[in-house]
Protein backbone atom coordinates (compact mmCIF):
# COMPACT_ATOMS: atom_id res chain seq x y z
CA UNK A 1 0.00 0.00 0.00
CA UNK A 2 2.79 1.97 0.92
CA UNK A 3 4.13 1.93 -2.69
CA UNK A 4 1.31 2.66 -4.26
CA UNK A 5 0.23 5.90 -1.98
CA UNK A 6 4.48 7.10 -3.13
CA UNK A 7 3.90 6.30 -6.60
CA UNK A 8 6.40 3.45 -7.23
CA UNK A 9 3.63 1.12 -8.18
CA UNK A 10 1.24 1.95 -10.43
CA UNK A 11 -1.00 -0.65 -9.87
CA UNK A 12 -1.20 -3.61 -7.30
CA UNK A 13 -2.88 -6.66 -6.19
CA UNK A 14 -4.39 -6.70 -2.40
CA UNK A 15 -7.09 -8.81 -0.36
CA UNK A 16 -9.94 -6.35 0.77
CA UNK A 17 -10.30 -5.42 3.55
CA UNK A 18 -7.96 -2.39 3.71
CA UNK A 19 -6.97 -0.89 6.27
CA UNK A 20 -7.51 2.60 6.95
CA UNK A 21 -6.06 5.29 5.69
CA UNK A 22 -5.84 2.77 2.42
CA UNK A 23 -9.68 2.42 2.10
CA UNK A 24 -9.82 5.83 1.26
CA UNK A 25 -6.88 6.27 -1.09
CA UNK A 26 -7.40 3.25 -3.46
CA UNK A 27 -9.92 2.30 -5.89
CA UNK A 28 -10.12 -1.58 -6.07
CA UNK A 29 -11.67 -3.57 -8.47
CA UNK A 30 -12.28 -7.36 -7.72
CA UNK A 31 -10.69 -9.92 -10.06
CA UNK A 32 -10.91 -13.03 -8.09
CA UNK A 33 -12.81 -14.74 -5.78
CA UNK A 34 -12.10 -17.96 -3.70
CA UNK A 35 -12.89 -19.88 -0.50
CA UNK A 36 -10.69 -20.39 2.30
CA UNK A 37 -9.18 -23.46 3.33
CA UNK A 38 -7.56 -25.02 6.36
CA UNK A 39 -4.01 -26.31 5.95
CA UNK A 40 -3.38 -29.57 8.48
CA UNK A 41 -0.01 -30.94 8.62
CA UNK A 42 0.82 -34.61 8.31
CA UNK A 43 -0.60 -36.43 11.71
CA UNK A 44 -2.97 -34.61 12.70
CA UNK A 45 -5.86 -35.52 14.39
CA UNK A 46 -7.71 -34.72 11.71
CA UNK A 47 -5.69 -34.76 8.23
CA UNK A 48 -7.02 -36.75 5.34
CA UNK A 49 -10.78 -35.00 5.83
CA UNK A 50 -12.03 -33.02 3.31
CA UNK A 51 -13.73 -30.73 5.03
CA UNK A 52 -13.13 -29.38 8.70
CA UNK A 53 -14.89 -26.89 10.71
CA UNK A 54 -13.16 -23.82 11.95
CA UNK A 55 -13.85 -24.54 15.42
CA UNK A 56 -12.44 -27.53 15.89
CA UNK A 57 -8.86 -25.89 15.03
CA UNK A 58 -9.21 -23.74 18.66
CA UNK A 59 -6.76 -25.36 20.45
CA UNK A 60 -4.37 -25.55 17.49
CA UNK A 61 -1.27 -22.94 16.96
CA UNK A 62 -1.63 -20.98 13.99
CA UNK A 63 1.35 -20.69 11.18
CA UNK A 64 0.16 -17.06 8.88
CA UNK A 65 0.64 -13.99 7.93
CA UNK A 66 1.95 -10.75 9.67
CA UNK A 67 -0.86 -8.05 9.47
CA UNK A 68 1.50 -5.83 8.13
CA UNK A 69 2.24 -8.00 5.21
CA UNK A 70 -1.33 -8.65 4.03
CA UNK A 71 -3.89 -7.27 6.50
CA UNK A 72 -6.53 -7.98 4.53
CA UNK A 73 -6.45 -11.97 4.79
CA UNK A 74 -5.11 -11.73 8.16
CA UNK A 75 -8.20 -9.75 9.23
CA UNK A 76 -10.37 -11.96 7.36
CA UNK A 77 -8.96 -15.48 9.27
CA UNK A 78 -8.79 -13.55 12.64
CA UNK A 79 -12.82 -12.64 12.01
CA UNK A 80 -13.57 -15.98 11.32
CA UNK A 81 -12.18 -17.21 14.19
CA UNK A 82 -13.43 -14.77 16.50
CA UNK A 83 -16.98 -15.63 15.30
CA UNK A 84 -16.80 -19.35 16.29
CA UNK A 85 -15.77 -18.51 19.35
CA UNK A 86 -12.25 -18.57 19.41
CA UNK A 87 -9.05 -16.01 19.14
CA UNK A 88 -6.26 -17.65 16.94
CA UNK A 89 -2.78 -18.37 18.75
CA UNK A 90 -0.26 -17.66 16.61
CA UNK A 91 2.89 -19.81 16.52
CA UNK A 92 4.78 -18.65 13.70
CA UNK A 93 4.20 -16.23 11.22
CA UNK A 94 6.19 -16.08 7.16
CA UNK A 95 6.56 -13.52 5.17
CA UNK A 96 4.09 -15.38 1.78
CA UNK A 97 1.84 -18.23 2.20
CA UNK A 98 3.63 -20.82 0.17
CA UNK A 99 6.28 -20.26 3.09
CA UNK A 100 2.88 -20.49 5.79
CA UNK A 101 1.99 -24.03 4.29
CA UNK A 102 5.70 -25.30 4.34
CA UNK A 103 5.85 -24.08 8.06
CA UNK A 104 2.20 -26.28 8.41
CA UNK A 105 4.05 -29.06 6.94
CA UNK A 106 6.89 -29.30 9.48
CA UNK A 107 4.56 -29.61 12.05
CA UNK A 108 4.42 -25.44 12.86
CA UNK A 109 0.68 -25.48 13.04
CA UNK A 110 -2.58 -24.90 11.03
CA UNK A 111 -3.03 -22.27 8.41
CA UNK A 112 -6.20 -21.29 6.63
CA UNK A 113 -5.30 -19.74 2.90
CA UNK A 114 -6.71 -18.85 0.08
CA UNK A 115 -7.86 -22.39 -1.79
CA UNK A 116 -6.08 -21.43 -4.70
CA UNK A 117 -3.04 -22.17 -2.61
CA UNK A 118 -4.14 -26.14 -2.28
CA UNK A 119 -2.89 -26.93 -5.85
CA UNK A 120 0.86 -26.06 -5.06
CA UNK A 121 1.37 -27.14 -1.52
CA UNK A 122 3.30 -30.08 -0.44
CA UNK A 123 1.82 -33.46 -1.01
CA UNK A 124 1.98 -34.63 2.76
CA UNK A 125 -0.28 -31.63 3.73
CA UNK A 126 -3.62 -31.80 3.91
CA UNK A 127 -6.00 -28.81 2.03
CA UNK A 128 -9.52 -29.06 3.81
CA UNK A 129 -12.70 -26.99 3.11
CA UNK A 130 -14.15 -25.14 5.84
CA UNK A 131 -17.59 -25.96 7.21
CA UNK A 132 -19.26 -23.71 6.68
CA UNK A 133 -17.33 -22.00 4.13
CA UNK A 134 -18.05 -18.48 4.52
CA UNK A 135 -18.33 -15.70 1.87
CA UNK A 136 -15.57 -16.08 -0.60
CA UNK A 137 -12.50 -13.96 -0.57
CA UNK A 138 -10.89 -11.68 -3.26
CA UNK A 139 -8.12 -11.05 -4.62
CA UNK A 140 -8.39 -6.60 -6.11
CA UNK A 141 -6.39 -5.04 -8.32
CA UNK A 142 -5.71 -1.55 -6.16
CA UNK A 143 -5.50 1.68 -8.08
CA UNK A 144 -4.62 4.86 -6.76
CA UNK A 145 -6.46 8.09 -6.83
CA UNK A 146 -4.10 10.02 -9.28
CA UNK A 147 -3.97 9.80 -13.22
CA UNK A 148 -1.98 6.78 -13.97
CA UNK A 149 0.10 5.74 -16.71
CA UNK A 150 -0.99 4.50 -20.48
CA UNK A 151 -0.02 1.24 -19.40
CA UNK A 152 -1.59 1.44 -16.07
CA UNK A 153 -4.27 2.78 -17.54
CA UNK A 154 -5.03 -0.39 -20.60
CA UNK A 155 -4.26 -2.55 -17.70
CA UNK A 156 -7.06 -1.67 -15.35
CA UNK A 157 -9.61 -1.46 -18.24
CA UNK A 158 -9.00 -4.96 -18.82
CA UNK A 159 -9.22 -5.56 -15.46
CA UNK A 160 -12.68 -4.08 -15.21
CA UNK A 161 -13.81 -5.79 -18.63
CA UNK A 162 -12.70 -9.26 -17.71
CA UNK A 163 -14.55 -8.89 -14.22
CA UNK A 164 -14.13 -11.13 -10.97
CA UNK A 165 -12.97 -14.98 -11.74
CA UNK A 166 -14.14 -17.33 -9.22
CA UNK A 167 -10.56 -19.65 -8.38
CA UNK A 168 -11.28 -23.29 -6.98
CA UNK A 169 -8.95 -25.54 -5.35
Amino acid sequence: MERLRTGTLDVGFLRPPLPDPGARELELIAVAREELVAVLPPGHRLAGRSAVRLSALRDDPFVRNPRRLGAGLHETVTARCRAVGFEPRVAQEAVDVDTVVGLVAAGYGVAVVPASVAGRGPRDVTFARLVPAGPPIELALAVPDRPPSPVAERFVALARDLGPVRLSP
